[in-house]
């Protein structure tokens, strides 16, 4: 996360402060790194769970949304870009790389002059942002929907919990006109379904783990389309539906634990399609942490472990975990100490990485940094980094004095549009920033 010292900015800006920064890849660079499936392979590649109008969405803190690249965005191999840049961007090794804004969006323009935890977590579906503040709403927790139109973000509804809940909003995600808010309640963790009918949020199911150990703030999740994955304190699980009816479909656990592994627990998940990844930490033991994570995939209604991917350093007191998103046909792990992040394409059924012999593939300058994967880029905290015919090159999206301590709690990406979650810091409750990105 960066922090910023106060600079004479005002709220709700919009700008189009262009700072592009190009940086090496690191060692082991991506230069050359083979597309898998054609390339970045489309929305349509991962299979029918995505939602038609707003594919692959949504985000939540640690975890992870998806995005869909702009038309012309992509690599080049001869270091011309397909067509204009549009957000501001500038051709960077055959891609448009930069963002416009940020529109600030501070605690108070939620309506709730008590929304302590303001931007704990984010997620972005198309024109609607969710943003929970789990001390929000009198100290339960809420959830604030924000519509666009236009560069203005305007409050348009306030989801708040029953009674006896608590952290409501620690973690959330939206997709289309389906939003899922985690909390706690009675001491375990659960999962609020919203439906969406005009411009009213429809309470649903609410979902809860078979079995549950009790404590922690609430549970990881991710959604995409009528898929959503949810990691409970003992499991995780993926749920199908719609409306008031959500099923769970099936368990993702990995295949095999190595036998110096303990105290391991799902740090991220992510969900693209027929694709989930679920990021794990352990160690081997204190302080010599490491991290993994295990792809699955979906065939009809069955999901099956197709890889498990590790950092090249995994048996050499490398990393936590910190993220890891999925986004057609690439993978991505962040870890939190050291900073470093790993990017892996999928060919067929096998997932590689031009980094296998070592090092890794970006590393993001701020600590600690949720990631969100889309097409050919990676959001990490508050900076960009997009893949070009030389390799991972990144842009520092620029920010403004919000009265925050640090920016990049919580990430989310949906088409052009990024956000970012700043954490609150003295009288400030925290505040979101929206950008137009690419790519």
């Amino acid at each position: 996360m960066r922090s910023l010292l106060p600079l004479a900015a005002g709220l709700l800006l919009f700008g189009s402060l262009i700072m592009c920064t190009s940086v090496g890849s690191g060692p082991g660079g991506d230069a050359g790194a083979p597309l898998a499936e054609g390339g970045i392979d489309s929305a349509a590649g991962e299979g029918g769970a995505s939602d038609a109008a707003a594919p692959h969405d949504g985000a939540i803190g640690d975890a992870v949304a998806q995005a869909d690249q702009a038309a012309g965005d992509g690599p080049d191999a001869t270091g011309a870009c397909n067509s204009p840049c549009a957000n501001g961007a500038t051709c960077t090794g055959g891609i448009c790389l930069g963002c416009t804004g940020p529109t600030v969006i501070p605690a108070d323009a939620s309506g709730d002059p008590n929304a302590s935890g303001f931007a704990s977590s984010v997620a972005v579906s198309g024109s609607t942002l969710l943003v929970g503040a789990p001390g929000g709403g009198g100290g339960t927790g809420a959830a604030y929907v924000f519509t666009q139109s236009g560069s203005a973000w305007t409050h348009t509804a306030t989801l708040s919990p029953p009674a006896g809940v608590t952290y409501f909003g620690i973690s959330g995600a939206i997709s289309g006109s389906v939003a899922m808010v985690g909390a706690m309640q009675g001491g375990s963790q659960a999962v609020f379904v919203y439906e969406q009918t005009g411009t009213t949020w429809t309470p649903g199911p609410v979902l809860t783990p078979a079995a549950d150990a009790g404590g922690g703030t609430g549970p990881k999740l991710a959604l995409d389309g009528n898929t959503a994955v949810v990691a409970w304190p003992l499991s995780t699980v993926v749920y199908v539906g719609s409306g008031s009816a959500w099923t769970a479909q099936g368990t993702l656990a990995p295949a095999e634990t190595p036998p110096y592994l303990y105290g391991s627990a799902v740090q991220a998940v992510a969900v693209s399609g027929d694709t989930a990844i679920v990021g794990f930490s352990g160690n081997n033991p204190a302080p010599s942490y490491y991290s993994w994570a295990d792809v699955f995939v979906r065939t009809g209604t069955t999901w099956a472990e197709q890889a498990s991917l590790a950092p090249p350093t995994l048996n050499m007191s490398e990393e936590y975990l910190g993220s890891v998103g999925i986004s057609n046909g690439m993978a991505v792990i962040t870890s939190k100490y050291p900073q470093n992040g790993y990017v892996y394409f999928r060919s067929g059924t096998a997932w590689t990485s031009p980094n296998d012999a070592g090092g890794a593939s970006f590393a993001p300058p701020h600590e600690p940094d949720p990631a969100v994967a889309s097409p050919g880029a990676v959001l990490a905290g508050s900076t960009l980094f997009g893949l070009t015919s030389a390799g991972w090159q990144s842009f520092e999206l620029p920010l403004v004095d919000a009265g925050v301590l640090e920016y990049g709690a919580s990430v989310a990406r949906s088409g052009s549009t990024a956000v970012i979650g700043a954490a609150g810091g003295g009288v400030s409750a925290g505040a979101v920033l929206v950008y137009s990105c690419s790519p």
